[in-house]
This record gives structure tokens, sequence and C-alpha cells, in this order.
């Protein structure tokens, strides 16, 4: 915009003179319209932006109320981001004088905000924008691409801006990631608003700043938000940040103020005003996902830097941290406010575009340092100033979530089975415990218990233990004690229950699908409606277990006992029951096609209506047997 303003002095005359405006006169014999975009841009020698931009609006105020003194005849409207509109709010003070564009897509929930009669928001403008992208850039485009069309990128696309960015992006690479990775999107956009390619020069007041600087204080400006409450935060929160992670000669760079370096960037970046604390406005990042991308790659920094000063110690003693020194880092870095399955979602994402050499390495640090911690405790009388007691055990609670949270992360990349070691049977239920508190209602989910996957729990007790809908795939759990635990919706899927008592568990819903239950003791286990698809249940006790609806297709039951368990309806299509024990078992309606009963006991079983069709009941004792409309 100051290129526009400066090359208006090569004009003859001034341009308002030329639309039939005079600066003497009342009369007019034209309206004129002048745009000015990107309010947020002006910079003067000496001053931030905020200040330059409230002087330029009140000069143009000043130079509108003339020119409009007899009837309006010159209308002024003047763009940019919110940050700095906000700051100028004070002289905005008409009704409608600020306007906010609305983006290219309103969600179904966001609707409900606005007043629609003619269901203008039902409309996807994303559409219409790469069809006429397709058509101008010759690629051929007739909507919003398949790969682009996700819930998870519903943020950007609908911002124009970034959906612009995300086009270019797509356009380079031909394809986007598949896999649903939005890190290396986000990497992307940070990138291109690094170098603002669209406009052919950088913003402003981050010229000078190398990319590497401008994402690492935008990491800490993340953290600070996420610290704050999860969202927002002050500058001189940002400060403390800064200086506490030794950034302040980055932000000499931006201003000899560190204050005004740190407006400066929010500013440059997509960040606007969210209320006051404290007596100070506070702040937050326009896109919440920005922020959790951003704060995601500032943990995952803060792993790569304690897995390289743990192995500095054990290599010189003089060097580096020991263990609670790394601790105490988490419990700073971690601690201050519970990680979510949001912000989750980006750290995996994040592990996922690291070395897996490394993530396996960074694994077995976490695990070590889990097992150390609960052996020794979270080091929180390191922290200074010690908060008091409340704050300090809600800080080591985070703090360890957010341990095991990274954890499942990294092994969830290397696909390795993470070897904490639990000094007592009951140390990881009593744990597991503490970390996720009371359920608020039957529904909540609670996030520690979905990182709980590729966990070695073997011979864990977790007896009438609450793990409703825990992910627990391909955990181990062999000899582990789950009796009475609730398990319902839990996912089991590949896990190792080998020899495992679920006596009277309830695991209704639960995805058991391909699990190793070999040998494993659920005498009066609830397992209706579960999925127990190539579960290998060879020798296990399944006496009055509740199996109705389940699906136990392919499932290999071999010698194990299903004494008077409830059958109904159960998929047991191709299953191998060779010598399995069925006594009165009933198995009205299951499907029976094509399983092995070869040599099975099913006397007195109730198979009314079952569907036998190609069921080898070779030497099969079906003495008593109920076959009544069944099919064979």
């Amino acid at each position: 915009m100051s290129t526009a303003l400066r090359s208006a002095d090569r004009y003859p005359s001034p341009p308002y003179r030329r639309m039939g405006f005079s600066a003497n006169s009342d009369k007019t014999d034209s309206h004129l319209l002048i745009i000015f975009d990107g309010l947020d841009e002006l910079a003067m020698q000496g001053k931030i932006a905020t200040e330059t931009a409230q002087q330029f609006v009140r000069e143009v105020e000043k130079k509108v109320t003339r020119f409009n003194r007899s009837e309006t005849c010159l209308q002024v409207l003047i763009s940019g981001r919110e940050l700095v509109v906000q700051a100028n709010i004070s002289d905005f003070r008409q009704p409608q004088q600020i306007l906010h564009i609305l983006p290219y897509f309103v969600t179904e929930d966001e609707r409900k905000n606005y007043i629609d009669e003619q269901n203008l928001l039902q409309q996807d403008q994303r559409q219409i924008w790469w069809q006429k992208y397709g058509n101008a850039s010759g690629r051929a485009y007739d909507c919003l691409p398949e790969e682009l069309n996700q819930d998870n990128l519903t943020e950007i696309t609908a911002q124009p801006l970034l959906n612009y960015l995300v086009a270019l992006s797509f356009v380079q690479q031909n394809k986007f990631p598949t896999d649903g990775n939005l890190n290396a999107i986000y990497a992307n956009l940070l990138k291109a608003v690094y170098e603002r390619g669209w406009a052919g020069y950088q913003h402003p007041t981050i010229r000078g700043i190398e990319e590497k600087d401008f994402v690492r204080i935008l990491e800490e400006i993340a953290l600070a938000s996420w610290h704050g409450d999860g969202r927002t935060t002050t500058v001189k929160e940002i400060e403390a940040h800064c200086e506490n992670s030794n950034l302040i000669r980055l932000l000499d760079k931006f201003h000899k103020s560190a204050k005004f370096s740190v407006i400066r960037l929010l500013i440059a970046f997509y960040f606007r005003e969210s209320g006051v604390k404290e007596q100070e406005k506070t702040f937050e990042f326009t896109h919440k996902s920005f922020g959790e991308y951003l704060t995601a790659k500032r943990i995952v920094r803060e792993v790569r830097l304690i897995h390289k000063k743990l192995k500095d110690r054990q290599d010189d003693p003089d060097e580096g941290w020991d263990e609670r020194e790394a601790l105490k880092r988490w419990a700073i870095l971690c601690g201050a406010f519970p990680m979510d399955e949001y912000l989750f979602k980006f750290v995996a994402d994040e592990m996922r575009l690291q070395n897996i050499s490394d993530v396996g390495n960074w694994q077995q640090t976490l695990w070590h340092l889990i097992g150390f911690m609960l052996h020794h405790g979270m080091p929180m009388e390191r922290l200074t100033p010690r908060p008091d007691f409340q704050k300090e055990n809600r800080q080591a609670r985070n703090a360890e979530e957010a341990l095991l949270a990274v954890l499942n992360a990294c092994a969830r990349v290397t696909e390795i089975v993470s070897k904490i070691q639990w000094h007592t049977p009951e140390a990881f239920g009593i744990w597991i415990s503490r970390l996720q508190g009371q359920r608020i209602t039957t529904n909540t989910d609670v996030f520690c218990l979905n990182c709980l996957s590729l966990l070695d729990l073997q011979g864990c007790v977790l007896v009438f233990k609450d793990i409703v809908q825990a992910n627990l795939e391909r955990a181990n759990l062999e000899g582990a004690n789950l009796k009475g635990a609730n398990l319902v919706r839990a996912n089991l899927k590949g896990a190792n229950l080998e020899g495992v008592n679920l006596e009277r568990a309830n695991l209704v819903r639960a995805n058991l699908k391909e699990a190793n239950l070999k040998g494993a003791n659920l005498e009066g286990a609830n397992l209706e409606g579960s999925n127990l698809e190539g579960a290998n249940l060879e020798d296990a006790n399944l006496a009055w277990a509740n199996l109705a609806q389940a699906n136990l297709a392919r499932a290999f039951f071999v010698r194990a006992n299903l004494t008077r368990a409830n059958l109904k309806g159960a998929n047991l299509k191709e299953a191998n029951l060779a010598r399995a024990n069925l006594l009165r078992a009933y198995l009205k309606g299951a499907n029976l096609e094509g399983a092995n009963l070869e040599e099975a006991n099913l006397e007195e079983a109730n198979l009314l209506r079952a569907f036998l069709v190609r069921a080898n009941l070779t030497r099969a004792n079906l003495k008593g047997a109920n076959l009544k409309e069944s099919k064979r």
C-alpha cells in the first residue's frame, strides 16, 4: 500500500480532483470509493505498524469527513488482518463500520450464528473458486480436488489466502498427502507465509529474519498460547517464554524492544485479539490448527533435545542432563495445560515426518524416562519458582500424560512395543487411574486411554479397571489380570492376550480382531456384538460367556470351552471349533457356514434355525442337540 501511495505523487494533479473532487469545494459531480488493502503492512521509520496504522486511519477519517460535509460522495474501504483492525476498533464506533469477510465455506454448526434467510451460506464457494482457478491456470479443475475435500482441511481451504497457498502447493507437488498427514501441508503453508510469494515481497515486519528463526519464535508463541489456556496468550507471556528458551537474541533481530518485536511477529502472522487477562490484551491464532501444529513442532524439538542431552551424559558425566533434569524440562514444557487429541494428532503426524531411526531412539528414551519417573516421581521440587501443591500436582499429571502420549506417537511410527519397566504389577493401573481421573459422563472420551497401543503391559494387574474405549491395539497383555474390567468398545485389535484373565469382564462391542487369546480365561465375560474375526481362542475358557451377535468369522476355537455360552445370532463363518466344548451352548440363528466342528461337543446345544451349510460335523457329538429349522 505504501508503494501505491508513493506512486500517486507522479500524477499531475491529485486523483480526487480528476474524479471531480476538490479539497476546497463541497460540491462534487461523482461518487468515489477508495480501497486501501493491507493496513497491517504500513511501516514507518522508528514506529511499529499498529501505531502507524492508527495515524493513517485517523487521517483518512478527517479527509472523508471533510469531503462528505454536505452529502456522502467519498467512501473508503480499508482492509487488513484482524490484529491491526482490532487495534483501531476505538476509531470505528458507528454501527457496521467494521465488516468481517466470510470464508468460502461455513460449516453447518457455524451457520447457526448467522441470520441467513436466503440460505446463501449453504453454498460451498470453494467449488466455484477451484473451477475458476482451473480455467485460469489451464488445469481443468471442475471443483475442489477430492484429496483436499477433507474435514481436517476445511479450516484452511475455507480461507481465501490459505486456500490459494494450498492450491500452489498442490500444483507443485502434483499430489497431497493421502495418509492424512496435515503437518506436511502446514510446513508448506508456513514457508509460503514467510516468503509471501503471492505478493512478491516479504512482510515488512520480518524482512532480514531467517526462516528458521521466524518458525522458531512462532513455535514459542504457540507454546505460550497452549500454556495460557490452550489458545490465548499475552505479549508479556510470550516475552517470558522467549527469555526462558534463550530466544531474546532472535527477538532483537526484529526490533530493539522485545515487546515491539513480539507485536511485529503477531502482525506478520495469523493472530487476532481475543480479550483481556490481568489488564493485558490477549492474542490467539486466527486458525487454531496453526497453533497446534507449531506447538507439536516445539514438543518434537524438545524430545530431540532431551534424547541428545541424556546421551551426552552417558558419554561424558560432565556433559548433558540426567533423568531428573530432563523430566524437569518436560514438566515446564508440557505441564501447564493438558494435551488433547487435536494436539496429539499433530504430534503424531510430526513424528511421521522424522527419520524412523531417530524416532526409534526417542521411543526408547521416553519409555526409560517413564520408568524412572514412576519409580522416583516427577522432580517438581526443581521448578523455580516452585508452584503450590495443587498446581504442582496438576502440572506433574499433565506432564506425565504428555510423556505417555508422545511415547505412543513414536510407537505408532516404529510399530515397536514400548517396554516400560513397571516396578510392581499394579504400577500401571495406579498410574493410569491418576491420569484418567473421573469421567464426567458415560460417553466421555478419556485422552490418555487413547495412547495405550503398542504398550507392554505383560502381567499387569487391572482388576475391575475402567478402560472403556481404550486403544490397546497390538498391546502386550500376556498374563495380565483384567478380571471384571470394563472394556466396552475397547480396541484390542492384534493385541497379545495370551493367558489373560478376563473373567466376567465387559467387552461389549470391543474390537478383538486377530487378537491372541490363547488359553485366556473369559468365563462369564460379556462379548456381545464384539469383533473377534480371525482371533486365536485356542484352549480359551468361554464358559457362560455372552457372544450374542459377535463376529467370530475365521476365529480359532480349537479345544475352547464354550459350555453354556450364548452365541445367539453370532457369525461363526469358517470358524475352527474342532474339539471345542459347546455343551448346552445357545446357537439359535448362528451362522456356522463352512465352520469346522470336527469332534466338537454339541450335546444339548440349541441350534434352532442355525445356518450349517458346508459345516464339518465329522464325529461331532450332537446328542440331544436342537437342530430344528437349521439349514445344512
